[in-house]
């Protein structure tokens, strides 16, 4: 599963439609529909009812698109805390003391 195949089907449960779909995610109508198709394959079921005029969820499918804004806002969490983990902002600290200080004489904080 990729992150490429839950938008395109993010895009086709918001518009029901693969054409208008393809045209806001910027591919091709074939290759959404592979793609859709695809991730339906890994998943072991149909996430969309399909006839020549219309298209609907199954009960799959609505409950996929009613966790992908979770799933959303998780990742764009990770990626967050990764990126302050690179810059420095996020990770572990260690401290050594030696056995003749205090703690309390190494964690002073002077505060302004």
């Amino acid at each position: 599963m990729t992150f490429k195949q839950l938008e395109y089907f993010a895009a086709v449960a918001r518009t029901l439609s693969f054409t208008e779909a393809a045209n806001e995610v910027f591919v091709s109508q074939p290759a959404l529909s592979r793609g859709i198709v695809s991730l339906e394959n890994e998943l072991g079921v149909s996430l969309l009812n399909r006839n020549h005029h219309t298209v609907s969820l199954t009960p799959a499918g609505t409950l996929l698109a009613s966790e992908l804004p979770e799933l959303r806002k998780e990742l764009d969490r990770v990626i967050t805390l990764v990126r302050q983990t690179e810059n420095g902002l996020m990770g572990r600290l260690n401290i050594g003391v030696l056995e003749e200080q205090q703690l309390d004489e190494v964690m002073q904080v002077t505060c302004n």
